[in-house]
């Protein structure tokens, strides 16, 4: 057995010096290299390009300013459409969560009244797949968004755009993990009666949550928004409460709601992706930059 050396010949020497075998292979990537040419000849109108776009990143002003079900806001959801995470990809190929996922969510919109249903259903390709990202949406790990689930709705006051993200369903057996057993398909449908509609009345009681305060406040006390979010829940809570407090709603629920919020420390997360992605979004279209965003 050889090792197969491709471009730099550096690499190939120091193989053949630590005694092994190796074979040499020209290589230069010919489209990449053109870019990069491009590039350089078009330095300074890039640099400039650049230099914007990480403004509008910088100044990037997220606030939480409704919770709709997707369909609301994605009507397409309501013709056999389920979103996921990640790139376009065939039914056939989808990874065992992601499947898991979109099954359970079959389950949990009444398309299909068991697993072996929505397993059936799903192969049958009557249901179509798209990623979140086609439509100002983003979800964490399998990421599946469907029709009767709740959004958080965020915009993004300097440029105006909008971006939406499902709730966080909390930690353990969840439907982004790709489980989709009766208990999973439970905590949906309590999220979809319960937890949905009274956010829903305390954030228009709020009119606005300014997620920008919130996140810069979580970093310095330890969150990075993402893996840790403790800090970042416990502030949206606190910034909540009174307003769930002044909902119509009995106080058997909001005390649900306030204890669901309060032991699921990644509650901020599925807001912050949402913030994220309203400020990622603004930057669409600026020419001659070579930010890649999503």
């Amino acid at each position: 057995m050889k090792i197969l050396n491709l471009g730099l010949e550096s690499f190939y020497r120091t193989i053949l010096e630590q005694g092994n075998e190796a074979v040499n292979i020209s290589f230069k990537p010919f489209k990449l290299l053109d870019y990069i040419k491009k590039i350089f000849k078009n330095y300074e109108k890039v640099f400039e390009a650049n230099k914007n776009a990480f403004k509008i990143l910088s100044n990037g002003h997220p606030v939480l300013i409704d919770l709709k079900l997707a369909k609301e806001v994605i009507p397409e959801l309501e013709n056999n459409l389920i979103l996921h995470a990640g790139p376009p990809i065939e039914i056939k190929r989808l990874s065992g969560p992601v499947r898991g996922a979109i099954e359970g969510a079959l389950i949990f919109e009444r398309k299909a009244k068991s697993l072996e249903e929505a397993k059936a259903l799903l192969q049958s390709e009557k249901i179509k797949i798209e990623p979140c990202h086609h439509y100002n949406a983003v979800g964490p790990m399998a990421g599946v968004l469907s029709s009767n689930m709740w959004v958080f709705v965020v915009k993004n006051k300097l440029k105006g755009n909008i971006a939406y993200c499902s709730l966080n369903e909390g930690l353990g057996k969840v439907l982004r993990f790709g489980a989709n057993t009766p208990d999973v398909i439970d905590r949906l449908k309590w999220m979809r009666d319960v937890l949905g509609p009274i956010l829903k009345e305390a954030i228009k009681l709020k009119k606005e949550i300014d997620l920008r305060n919130i996140t810069s406040q979580a970093l310095l006390m330890g969150d990075e928004c993402h893996n840790r979010n403790i800090a970042a829940t416990n502030l949206f809570l606190k910034e909540i409460t009174p307003a769930l407090l002044e909902t119509k709603f009995s106080k058997k629920e909001i005390q649900s709601v306030i204890n669901f919020i309060s032991q699921n420390p990644h509650f901020y997360l599925n807001i912050s992706m949402a913030a994220c992605k309203s400020i990622a979004d603004s930057i669409k279209g600026i020419k001659n930059s070579s930010i890649v965003y999503t």
